[in-house]
């Protein structure tokens, strides 16, 4: 079946895909970082432990694609408000992603930034806004899925949750925010600039600093006290 949003969330699909495929192959070819994938070739276990994983967190990520992929959704339906406000979602969160990718690659590759924690540009924002843009674009595919979703197909919200809960909790900020420490920890601009700056939710300083504990907790203020 050929539906309007079956083709929409597909090619949205498809644009998020080739652009994070290409972004981490061009980043590969020109600084060389495949070390968190090559070190599961020095044992077999973790190795098809690693590519397991990998395979489950694809299907559970998909799930919203899948049921509305479904032969059995509701293909003659017309777009909707929710369709609408997944696509906005959606939208929002790959350009956030692509540009805060961007803008740390070149970042990175200036000489006078080595050794220089990233604060220019959506990372004056926030300290992760690539994820927070993940985050929106998942979101932003089981807003439109929850047209079609019927009894156990929603299951599918499993499918933002996975990947929030992976990135805030697991692989993802938990992760970066060790490594970082590790290296700029020491230095005086890195501690202030952790101590401004939104964990997540992008949000100009002077209006992070000046917000109440419980909205800055909303911005996952928790990660910064971690």
């Amino acid at each position: 079946t050929f539906a309007v949003r079956q083709l929409v969330v597909t090619v949205f699909v498809c644009l998020w895909g080739i652009r994070l495929s290409a972004y981490l192959l061009y980043r590969m070819i020109k600084i060389g970082e495949a070390q968190r994938c090559l070190n599961k070739w020095n044992n077999l276990c973790t190795f098809l432990g690693f590519w397991t994983f990998q395979a489950i967190w694809v299907y559970v990520v998909s799930l919203s694609v899948i049921f509305i992929n479904s032969p059995r959704s509701d293909t003659n339906e017309h777009f909707s408000v929710t369709d609408y406000m997944g696509s906005v979602c959606f939208g929002i969160g790959l350009l956030l992603e692509a540009a805060a990718d961007h803008q740390k690659f070149t970042f990175r590759r200036l000489e006078e930034n080595d050794g220089k924690w990233c604060d220019t540009g959506l990372w004056n924002l926030s300290r992760h806004p690539n994820y927070f843009g993940e985050i929106l674009v998942w979101w932003g595919i089981f807003i439109m899925s929850t047209n079609v979703l019927q009894g156990a197909q929603w299951t599918a919200v499993l499918s933002p949750i996975f990947v929030t809960f992976m990135l805030l909790f697991l692989s993802g900020i938990p992760l970066l925010e060790k490594n970082a420490d590790a290296r700029y920890g020491r230095q005086d601009s890195y501690i202030q600039y952790k101590a401004r700056t939104s964990p997540l939710v992008p949000l100009p300083t002077g209006i992070y600093s000046k917000l109440p504990h419980s909205l800055k907790c909303f911005c996952c203020y928790w990660i910064q006290n971690a």
